[in-house]
Formats: C-alpha cells, sequence, structure tokens
C-alpha cells in the first residue's frame, strides 16, 4: 500500500509565520471533519464566492498551511484494535533515532507516529487485528531497535475523539467523531479498501480521479462511499494542517484520575469537548487514565488550561504532565496490512 506523506517541519521562525483572514479562518473551520466538502458549498456556508473559495484554498496548499486531507475511520468496524507505544530512546544519535522513526513509518501496522520534546522523544499508533499480533509487533520493535530503547509505555485505546480545529477562531464547539467504542466488524470487499486507500491520503480526490485510478465508474464509487459511512466506517474526513506556521504548538497532555466512572469520565471530556483549544480526546487504559491534544500560542495557556481542569475537577483528577509534539510525521487511518 502507497503511504501517506506528511511535511516534516520541525522549528518554524516568527518571520515565515503566516497570518490567517477570516476569510481563511472560516474556510479552514469549515473543512475540519468534512474535508470533501465542495468549493460550491463551502462557498453557500460562507457567503463566498466559488472562486475565492477556492483561490484561498489552493493558496493556502501552496504555502503549505494545508498539508493534506484524509479520512477518519474507524477501525473497530475493519475488526481492528488500536495500541499506543510511548519511547524513549537511549543515548542515540540522531541518525540513529531518525532511521528507527523510518522503520515505524515503513511498518504497515503502524498508522500514526509523532516525535516529542521532553522525557518521551516518540509515539505511535499500531493496527492489530489481536494481543497476538501486537506481541509479535513489539518483539520485532525491540529486535530492531531494542538496543537503542531505554524505556517504552503502552496503552490501549478505547476511544478517540476528533474535535473541530476550533482553535482557529476561538469556537466552543463540542462535536466529535468518536473511533472506538463497542461496535461490530462489518464485512468489506477489496473495493472498499482500495477506495479507503485513496480518501486515507487524498479525501478530497473526486469521484472520477478516484475511478479513472481504480477504472470504476464514479457512481460505483460514490455508492461506496455513501455505504461505508451509513456502516459507521468512514466517521468524517479532516484537513490535516502545519499548526507551527499559524504559530501554535501542540501539547499532548496526560491525566491520572482518582476515578473512572462513567459520570465523571463524562463531566471531564464534556469539558475538554467545549474548550477552543482541545482538538483530540483519547479514552486509555495504560499509563494514563484520559488524554488531549491542545493547540496553544504560548507556555501560558497550556499553563491556563491544565489550571483551569484541576480547579474544575480537584477530587477527579490526581496528576497532569505533558509533551511538545514536536513533528508528525505520519497519519493514516487505514492498517495497511489488509
Amino acid at each position: 500500500m502507497e503511504r501517506a506523506e506528511i511535511q516534516r517541519v520541525d522549528h518554524v521562525d516568527t518571520q515565515t509565520r503566516v497570518t490567517l483572514d477570516p476569510a481563511q479562518s472560516a474556510i479552514l473551520s469549515a473543512l475540519t471533519l468534512r474535508a470533501r466538502a465542495t468549493y460550491s458549498l463551502l462557498a453557500r456556508e460562507l457567503n463566498l464566492s466559488r472562486q475565492m473559495v477556492k483561490y484561498h484554498l489552493d493558496d493556502l496548499e501552496e504555502r503549505g498551511v494545508v498539508e493534506g486531507y484524509y479520512a477518519i475511520l474507524n477501525v473497530v468496524r475493519l475488526g481492528y484494535h488500536y495500541h499506543r507505544v510511548l519511547i524513549r530512546f537511549g543515548n542515540v544519535r540522531p541518525s540513529t533515532e531518525q532511521r528507527i522513526i523510518e522503520w515505524f513509518e515503513q511498518d504497515p501496522r503502524v498508522g500514526w507516529v509523532v516525535e516529542h520534546q521532553g522525557t518521551w522523544h516518540a509515539a505511535i499508533a499500531v493496527w492489530t487485528r489481536t494481543m497476538f499480533e501486537f506481541e509479535t509487533f513489539v518483539d520485532e520493535m525491540l529486535t530492531f531497535a531494542g538496543s537503542h530503547i531505554e524505556d517504552k509505555l503502552i496503552s490501549y485505546s478505547m476511544r478517540i475523539y476528533h474535535l473541530k480545529n476550533k482553535y482557529l477562531r476561538g469556537e466552543n464547539d463540542d462535536e466529535a467523531l468518536i473511533v472506538g467504542g463497542d461496535v461490530e466488524e462489518v464485512s468489506n470487499d477489496k473495493l472498499d479498501y482500495d477506495v479507503l486507500s485513496i480518501l486515507a491520503k487524498t479525501a478530497r480526490a473526486s469521484y472520477v480521479e478516484m475511478g479513472t485510478q481504480l477504472d470504476v465508474d464514479p457512481k460505483v464509487i460514490q455508492y461506496r462511499i455513501r455505504r461505508l459511512m451509513d456502516q459507521g466506517v468512514i466517521l468524517g474526513f479532516n484537513v490535516k494542517l502545519n499548526h507551527n506556521l499559524l504559530g501554535f504548538t501542540m501539547h499532548k497532555v496526560f491525566m491520572k484520575l482518582t476515578s473512572i466512572s462513567k459520570a465523571d469520565m463524562d463531566r471531564l471530556i464534556g469539558d475538554l469537548r467545549k474548550r477552543s483549544n482541545v482538538v483530540c480526546i483519547t479514552k486509555s487504559i495504560g499509563f494514563s487514565d484520559l488524554e488531549f491534544e491542545c493547540m496553544v500560542s504560548s507556555n501560558e495557556e497550556l499553563h491556563v488550561t491544565i489550571k483551569e481542569l484541576r480547579y474544575s475537577f480537584p477530587e477527579l483528577i490526581r496528576d497532569v504532565w505533558s509533551l511538545i509534539v514536536s513533528r508528525e510525521s505520519y497519519v493514516n487511518y487505514l492498517p495497511g496490512g489488509v
């Protein structure tokens, strides 16, 4: 399977940062979780001309603000489970660390690779059908790079809440697309997976473009996408933004809780879903009970967010720690082993 390419940006000087005008912010916000929206639909919703929407989007793509578009898939519906591994490297050369990162990116079981600043240096998401398959992956990882890995933490993701990019406009919409949960696997054929493979990398590809690539009638492609959405395999389509160019830093925040009752968890998740700087929430089992990713323009904003959570849930939050996401080098919601 062809691998999705994500532009790599480690640091962006303030002089190269892009300032969005109101129309650009509105377009990018409207594309969040529904990135296949047509130019005409966006134009009607935002009271802009179709030509203006296309001009702004082409410009943002050319300047690297928009790095791509991808489908958000509920891999549980495809029979897969979602494991995450945090990794701390030992005293290794940068070239060795990069070689290990590239090994992760090329493994078809890996669907997400990020590098961190802080105590833990990298994180990966691994799709497997069984715990035995995940054990096999970990064994292979340690065989390849175990002498360079000082420590690792492993967790199992129960539910992942994908939120809108509200930080662009300071909104508090709590809409979410939820990966995971207690859902049944559905049956799909090769054409379904071929369609998903394209959407996982280029979610705005037209029916005609996809039909040409797969040598299938575009109407059949349209029907398959609609059916996959009805089945809950396709949850939505997202836009991949270079938040560094926009002057934001992504932080991954981990929380240990004193209680994980449904009522307490619902209250905390409900609070996070409404926060304008939170873009993703993960309910997990392992080294943390709840995690979230937030986009902030300063360390003070992160400090205020965590302090507000501690003050709002003093009886619930036991501990909080965070990492800076310095680079997200790969994302693909379709398990590569299918």
